[in-house]
C-alpha cells in the first residue's frame, strides 16, 4: 500500500495488533494497530462504534441482498456490527440530538437479531426502543407491528407482545400514505381474521369490527395502488 496513493479497501483479518487489508484486485497488507489509541479514540468519540456499527449493518445487507460483485464479508461481520452498536447505546449521552442516532442503531440491531438467529422478542426490545427514542418516526412504529405481529400470531404465539393494529395504526397516524404500513396492517387483519375462524385469537388482540375494519383498509390500500 503507497500512502500517496489513495485507494479502496476493506479490514479483511483483525487481529491485536495488526489489520490485514486488502482492495478489490486481491492486493493484501498489513497495518499495525494501536489498540490504546483505539480505545482512547472510541472513548472519546462514541459515534466511531455508531459508524462502525452501520457500515458493519450495510455490509451485512449487501451480501444478503447479492448487491455488488464484491466477496463476502468475514463471517464475524454481523457480530462486530452488533457489538459496535451495543458499544454506542451504552453510552449515557442521551441528548436530545443523539436520540435519532439512538433510534437508528436500536432498530439497526433488530434486525441484526432478525438476520443471525431470527430472534423476534429480542428485535421487540430494540424496535421499543427506538420508537421511545424517535416517537414520531413512522417507520420504526411499523416495524415494531411487523415484530408483534409475528410474535402473536406465528404457529405458536411467543409472548410479550402488544395488539398489533396499534402500532401500525401508530404508524399511520404519522404517515397517512404510507402504503407499506397500510398493506402489513392489511395482512395482520387478514391473518387475524382466519385466526378468528378456527377460534385461535391471541389474548389480548381486538377482533372488534373486524370485518369491518378489514374492508376499510382494503378500500384504502386499493385506492392507494391506483394513484
Amino acid at each position: 500500500f503507497d500512502p500517496n496513493r489513495p485507494q479502496a479497501f476493506r479490514v479483511a483479518v483483525t487481529q491485536p495488533e495488526w489489520l490485514q487489508l486488502s482492495d478489490r484486485s486481491g492486493v493484501i497488507g498489513y497495518v499495525h494497530s494501536n489498540s490504546d489509541a483505539s480505545g482512547f479514540l472510541h472513548g472519546k468519540l462514541p459515534e466511531l462504534d455508531f459508524l462502525n456499527g452501520v457500515l458493519g449493518y450495510l455490509r451485512v445487507r449487501q451480501a444478503t441482498a447479492g448487491v455488488g460483485d464484491f466477496p463476502p464479508p468475514p463471517s464475524s461481520t454481523a457480530r462486530t456490527a452488533e457489538r459496535s452498536l451495543q458499544h454506542f447505546l451504552g453510552e449515557r449521552d442521551t441528548a436530545a440530538e443523539e436520540k435519532g442516532a439512538r433510534a437508528l442503531a436500536d432498530a439497526l440491531m433488530a434486525s441484526l437479531a432478525l438476520e443471525d438467529a431470527r430472534d423476534w422478542r429480542k428485535a421487540r426490545e430494540f424496535l421499543a426502543a427506538a420508537v421511545e427514542q424517535a416517537p414520531y418516526r413512522s417507520e420504526y412504529r411499523n416495524m415494531l407491528g411487523v415484530t408483534d405481529a409475528r410474535l402473536c400470531c406465528a404457529t405458536e404465539p411467543m409472548g410479550g407482545f402488544d395488539d398489533p393494529a396499534r402500532a401500525f395504526a401508530d404508524s399511520l397516524s404519522l404517515a397517512p400514505n404510507d402504503v407499506q404500513a397500510l398493506e402489513n396492517l392489511g395482512a395482520f387483519l387478514d391473518t387475524l381474521s382466519a385466526m378468528a375462524e378456527r377460534g385461535r385469537v391471541p389474548t389480548g388482540i381486538n377482533t372488534s369490527r373486524l370485518a369491518n375494519r378489514r374492508e376499510v383498509i382494503r378500500q384504502i390500500v386499493s385506492k392507494s395502488q391506483r394513484e
